[in-house]
């Protein structure tokens, strides 16, 4: 029997009854089979969005200024 993918409300209503620590080590357990496992600053961001204290784009965006900075605090090599 060919097992179907799972529908967006099905991922949806199964993680409804997940707590927070249990979805955070299934997506790292995923990261880590990957070989990039989260951080405890991402996991931590993960908490503040499951709390509401800030947004999946807030997080997006403290990332990408991160980023950011630390391209900007690169000092160029002289070729």
């Amino acid at each position: 029997m060919t097992q179907h993918p799972r529908t967006r409300d099905e991922i949806d209503a199964a993680l409804a009854t997940r707590s927070v620590e249990q979805i955070i080590a299934a997506v790292d357990a995923g990261h880590t089979m990957a070989g990039m496992p989260l951080t405890d600053r991402d996991k931590d961001a993960i908490r503040r969005i499951d709390s509401g204290e800030t947004t999946i784009e807030q997080e997006r965006q403290r990332i990408l200024d991160e980023i950011a900075a630390d391209r900007d605090s690169e000092t160029p090599t002289e070729q």
